[in-house]
């Protein structure tokens, strides 16, 4: 493969090996029927997906003068608007889970001769929501597709996905920008009045947690979801406060037993407990140094006062045992039971 690094889905920021992997199998006519991409909620998993079903039909795609895809040649144009027949997106619309019926309608149209392409794209939504049941419909059709057929399944958490799905497809992770790219591309292509205020253009940035996705969607949107993103991503620094003041044990299992269920969500929770600690263990040797977590150097000072070296350390230690716990077939009522628990316990130390 001839292209330039830079030309490969130049419009999909960084993961870069993941391009250069894809696109080479792309350009040899070798890519798995059956692919899945694995990373959090904004993190572009459906941008991508798009990317390469053009990269797959694009014209262009064997020259070195243009990237990949192009963008610029009838079926990219097709594709990256969302208009064609032959790239379909199956997602769980407004139900909790996606049912075996959505399986079963995705195996007929399935062998349904593409329109336009010569090809078709099936790009499926929350994939680790699908029901086992669906699952196991959906292995026949993915371990022997029509031809021409392929498969991008976007997927947030490996865990609820069957191993006999897992073996019949190749994974790429999606992993989440520095900030330095979010910041530049919002610099880049937005220009309101939220991004001129540094305050909230920081909060952006640390709660994005580098899914670009959430800073366009914290961006662009109205001030209720901005408003939801930064109360969900202070909830560590609630817990602090809390955990400050001794009386407060009532308001603290409230906050994690508030917390949502969805694994990788939880496990974000507790990394940012780590993370926040560590702000405070940092802030206490020097209160000059740069934070990780914390937004505003009041709160992190407020906590460095109130609590001891040795009870922050075990709460760091707590919380990152609990995430990795978390990220495992972990009972989770139970782990916040435990989290709780443990807190209590560092606080009583």
């Amino acid at each position: 493969m001839s292209k330039n690094t830079f030309n490969l889905f130049p419009n999909f920021l960084e993961n870069n090996e993941t391009k250069r992997r894809i696109a080479i199998d792309i350009q040899n006519g070798t890519l798995f029927h059956s692919i899945m991409l694995v990373g959090n909620d904004g993190v572009g998993k459906k941008f991508f997906a798009y990317q390469i079903a053009a990269a797959l039909s694009c014209e262009k795609k064997h020259s070195d003068d243009y990237p990949l895809p192009c963008g610029e040649c009838a079926s990219c144009k097709k594709i990256l608007g969302g208009n064609s027949l032959d790239v379909v997106f199956f997602d769980r619309e407004e139900q909790g889970s996606f049912g075996v019926d959505k399986v079963r309608e995705l195996r007929d149209d399935a062998v349904v001769t593409s329109n336009e392409l010569d090809f078709k794209v099936y790009i499926l939504d929350d994939f680790h929501l699908m029901t086992a049941q669906a699952q196991n419909a959906a292995l026949k059709i993915l371990e022997e597709p029509p031809k021409n057929v392929y498969f991008i399944l976007l997927c947030k958490d490996v865990q609820n996905v069957l191993e006999t799905v897992l073996s019949r497809v190749i994974q790429f992770e999606i992993r989440p920008l520095t900030e330095g790219s979010v910041r530049r591309f919002l610099s880049e292509n937005y220009n309101n009045e939220l991004l001129k205020n540094q305050q909230k253009l920081e909060e952006i940035l640390k709660f994005s947690r580098g899914c670009l996705g959430t800073a366009i969607e914290a961006t662009v949107s109205d001030s209720e979801k901005y408003n939801e993103l930064i109360e969900e991503y202070k909830l560590p620094e609630k817990m602090f406060s809390l955990i400050s003041n001794r009386s407060q044990k009532l308001q603290m299992i409230d906050v994690i037993n508030g917390l949502p269920k969805d694994r990788l969500t939880l496990a974000s929770f507790f990394s940012d407990m780590e993370c926040a600690a560590r702000d405070i263990i940092a802030y206490k040797n020097s209160p000059e140094t740069s934070l990780k977590y914390y937004i505003s150097r009041d709160s992190v000072m407020q906590a460095a006062m109130s609590l001891p070296v040795r009870k922050v350390y075990m709460i760091v230690e707590l919380s990152g045992d609990t995430r990795d716990q978390c990220l495992r077939n972990t009972n989770i009522q139970l782990l916040k039971d435990k989290y709780v628990s443990g807190i209590i316990k560092a606080i009583n130390s």
